[in-house]
């Protein structure tokens, strides 16, 4: 069952572990993806 202060714990410790997972892949694919970008826009 639900009990006190388990939901919120539960949702803190998903968040921690999503971020912790998908900050270095955003970090590590942002210059690719600016690269692209540069070059599909360049006149």
């Amino acid at each position: 069952m639900i009990y006190s202060g388990g939901f919120m714990r539960n949702w803190i410790g998903s968040w921690l572990v999503s971020w912790s997972l998908m900050l270095p892949v955003v970090l590590f694919a942002a210059p690719f993806i600016r690269e692209l970008a540069f070059r599909l826009t360049r006149e």
